[in-house]
């Protein structure tokens, strides 16, 4: 998982396109589990820390993108299942995973907003839920100060 962190941190866009807030998801799932706290990962019978937030998501709800910016990376993997991973600039990225259906490329720009994915199953996530991270220069943040309105908790 690290190595992955590094190797699509290792690929930049040079497009600045953060506008100084993300789109907060809240707005339409439901917080699930929090950023920081431990999700049992049963592929291997460990406990593993959430560097993201997990949202309850029904499968095939459709996810659109975080910001405006260029698909850094399209991939799978056990820890996160299906991925797509958005370069905002700044250093800035946002991770989508256990998806089902992936509607972008490396490469594609994407407007904040555009629709990138539908969700599925697969990696840390639980089934019916929906792992989503954001990274700066490669290291996990907590995404709420990113939010539109910078709200922790929703309404």
């Amino acid at each position: 998982y690290r190595d992955l962190l590094t190797a699509i941190g290792a690929t930049k866009s040079g497009e600045l396109t953060y506008d100084g807030s993300l789109l907060d998801y809240q707005m339409s799932f439901v917080l699930y589990k929090g950023y920081g706290l431990y999700i049992p990962y049963e592929a291997d019978n460990k406990t593993l820390r959430n560097d993201g937030v997990l949202f309850t998501a029904r499968a095939g709800s459709s996810v659109q993108s975080m910001g405006a910016g260029t698909v850094a990376a399209v991939g799978e993997c056990a820890y996160l299942g299906k991925y797509v991973v958005i370069d905002h600039g700044y250093g800035l990225r946002t991770w989508y995973t256990s998806l089902d259906t992936v509607d972008v490329k490396a490469g594609d720009a994407v407007e904040k907003n555009g629709k990138l994915v539908t969700t599925g199953t697969g990696g840390i996530s639980p089934n019916g839920t929906m792992l989503v991270m954001v990274t700066v220069d490669d290291i996990p943040v907590t995404p709420y100060v990113f939010w539109e309105g910078a709200r922790m908790f929703a309404k």
